[in-house]
């Protein structure tokens, strides 16, 4: 409650965990039964606090007022005033195990157990009110009692223990409770407490005035380098880590306690000095050697005892012995490498302009002849027979240069006295390769040999298709049949040809002869292949086992000027070799022709037979027209805008070959006027033997 008033809080067999009031007012808080854990009243005013049978854990008022604070068997843990006033206390058997009051109070004389003041010359009395007995019948539970008075020797705190927390500031731990095995207390500012127990190998870190905790250490964690490698290092920002120094002290690296490497303040390299101090010699930039005697040297230095590279004064690089060498040249060898083979046989020799000869020479001193980088040091060459380069060989854009290229290209000969060009590799073979990213073709190109050898595709390292020399594809085997254009091998898999409904298949465009597909609607599910006029069914959707088909046209099918009986597109089914089947359904019919009519029968494979009875409305509502049929066809009149409706019931038996049975329509009497089989008529196929 911020700036209220609530003029009577009652709680009755309830529980208020916390109860605060700031800047407020509650005239009366009663409470029975009941437990308020915490009541805290910050610039509040209680006028009267009144607890029965009930409990508070902790009553905290701060720069408040309590005008009364009544408790009859109850318990306050903590009963707190700071800066504030309580009028008048009255417990009627009490506990308070912890009463805190920083300021003078007054408390109203007598109650039950406990009397007290602020003013000089009252006492703190244990009894009855006004007799002091001795024999400890009055016990006061207070660990800290602060305020003003005197309190009479004469007063007896029993024989019972005494109990309850003494604040750390007079003396005592604090402690409420026993920390974990493993854990470490420390102060909040009030009391002791406790963290938790951590797991082995952790540190514990403090956190300022907030508790400390246990954490685990880590190298990054540290900021350190550890013996078994770092991971997640970044030399860039933001975390810029290196290993080095950040003052002006040079880095030494030691194996076996012996110094190996130094880096100098000034980013000089010392390797393999061999002494602690190299900073009393003039390094170079990076100096290799095998002792700490040598002399001062600049840039790549490599001293040792035998001959090897080394720079002089001049920052120009030397090889074997310094007393040969020639200053005045970039790459000075100044002497010679001997080959195997005897004396004189040198294998390579640097001429008085700075010419370099590889090869078998003989000669310390070449002639003008020889003064060019030669393959071989025949003294009898001719220029014809070997590189000749009397240039600088340089990656530049200037006179004689070729550029530095474009990624993926390679560097192509331009021939005699023409310098090196940059290209792409597809130009190497004259633009006749195929890259693995694709071909840009202006024109048709081909894939393929030229010669009589078969052409294997291969994938994971597994030929997956073969196309021979004379044409015949083979997937899934590099032998394919002689008598077959295409042959597909597999014992695990199967060939899985296009898929799609009745209504996909009939929008195909100019279907081919023998055009093969997959039909996926119930009523027509199966193989499905184009005669060139029409399509049909390749094999029945009928299992070994099945008794039953029901097959219905999904839309018109019309017919004009033509009394040939055809293939209905829809009604058929394809039946086993020496099955019975009964067959039963019902045809519709319609026409708007002058001469109306319809004939119909039903085709059999060969070896087959059949008896089939119809009835028909024969094109009027009265009319009636029977007939049996075991083969041709039977004719119906259609009535002038109406439909002629014919059922009919058959027994079909085939011979000793499967086949497919299907009813056949056509017009009675050829005419332009469509007659038209209606969506929806059908027939029923039941097996019976």
């Amino acid at each position: 409650s911020q700036l209220a008033r609530i003029d009577s809080l009652i709680g009755h067999f309830g529980r208020f965990d916390t109860l605060y009031v700031r800047d407020g007012r509650i005239d009366t808080l009663r409470s029975q039964l009941a437990r308020i854990d915490s009541l805290i009243g910050h610039f509040g005013r209680f006028d009267t606090l009144y607890v029965r049978d009930g409990r508070i854990d902790t009553l905290r008022s701060l720069v408040a007022r309590i005008d009364s604070l009544i408790g009859h068997f109850g318990r306050f843990d903590t009963l707190y005033v700071r800066d504030g006033r309580i009028d008048t206390l009255s417990v009627s058997i009490l506990r308070a195990d912890s009463l805190i009051i920083t300021q003078p109070i007054k408390i109203s004389v007598p109650f039950d157990s406990v009397k007290t003041g602020t003013n000089l010359g009252q006492t703190l009395t244990v009894g009855n009110g006004s007799l002091l007995v001795p024999s400890g019948t009055g016990i006061i539970r207070a660990n800290q009692f602060v305020g003003t008075g005197s309190m009479t020797t004469a007063v007896d705190l029993g024989t019972a223990e005494v109990a309850g927390v003494l604040p750390v500031e007079k003396g005592g731990t604090g402690i409420t409770a026993v920390g974990s095995a493993g854990s470490v207390a420390y102060s909040n500012g009030t009391t002791l407490a406790f963290t938790s127990a951590g797991t082995a190998g952790q540190v514990l870190i403090s956190n300022g005035a907030a508790p400390p905790t246990w954490q685990t250490l880590t190298a990054a964690s540290l900021g350190a380098w550890t013996t078994l490698g770092n991971s997640g290092t970044n030399p860039d920002a933001p975390q810029f880590n290196f290993l080095g120094t950040t003052d002006s002290r040079a880095l030494a690296i030691r194996t076996n306690n012996t110094e190996r490497m130094r880096i100098k303040a000034d980013g000089k390299i010392a390797l393999g000095i061999g002494t602690s101090s190299p900073a009393s010699n003039a390094f170079g930039t990076v100096q290799i050697s095998d002792n700490s005697t040598q002399a001062n040297y600049s840039a790549l230095a490599v001293y040792s005892v035998g001959s090897v590279p080394g720079s002089d004064a001049s920052s120009t690089v030397t090889m074997a012995f310094q007393a040969s060498k020639q200053a005045t040249s970039y790459l000075n060898i100044g002497g010679y490498l001997v080959s195997a083979g005897g004396t004189n046989n040198y294998a390579l020799v640097a001429g008085a302009g700075g010419n370099v000869f590889l090869g078998q020479v003989d000669s310390l001193t070449p002639t003008p002849l020889r003064n060019t980088l030669l393959p071989n040091g025949n003294p009898n060459r001719t220029y014809v027979h070997h590189l000749n380069i009397s240039g600088e060989l340089v990656a530049s854009q200037q006179s004689g240069g070729f550029g530095p290229g474009a990624p993926g290209q390679v560097l192509i000969s331009q021939g005699l006295s023409a310098a090196p060009q940059w290209a792409s590799p597809a130009s190497v073979f004259g633009g006749t390769t195929w890259l693995l990213g694709g071909n840009t073709l202006g024109t048709e190109q081909a894939l393929g040999a030229k010669d009589n050898v078969a052409l294997p595709i291969i994938t994971n390292n597994q030929e997956r298709l073969r196309i021979t020399s004379d044409g015949r594809i083979g997937i899934g085997t590099n032998t394919p049949s002689n008598s077959a254009v295409v042959e597909i091998a597999s014992t695990s898999k199967g060939f899985l040809p296009p898929r799609m409904t009745s209504s996909e298949r009939d929008a195909i465009t100019n279907p081919a002869k023998g055009l093969l597909i997959y039909v996926t609607r119930a009523s027509e599910e199966g193989y499905w292949y184009y005669d060139g006029t029409r399509w049909l069914p390749l094999i029945s959707t009928l299992s070994a086992n099945s008794t039953l088909v029901t097959r219905y046209k999904t839309s018109d099918e019309s017919v004009t000027n033509s009394n040939v009986l055809q293939d209905d597109d829809h009604l058929f089914a394809t039946l086993g070799s020496g099955q019975v089947w009964e067959v039963e359904g019902m045809l519709d019919f319609s026409s708007s022709s002058a001469t109306p009519g319809v004939a119909f029968g039903l085709a059999v494979p060969m070896g087959a037979s059949f008896k089939l009875s119809y009835h028909s409305n024969d094109g009027s509502a009265t009319g009636f027209r029977a007939g049996v049929l075991t083969s041709g066809s039977a004719s119906v009149s259609v009535p002038a805008g109406g439909s002629a409706i014919v059922f009919v019931r058959d027994i079909v038996v085939m011979g000793s070959n499967r086949g497919t049975v299907r009813f056949q329509w056509a017009q009675s009497t050829a005419d332009a006027t469509p007659t038209t089989a209606r969506v929806y008529l059908y027939p029923k196929f039941t097996r019976i033997q």
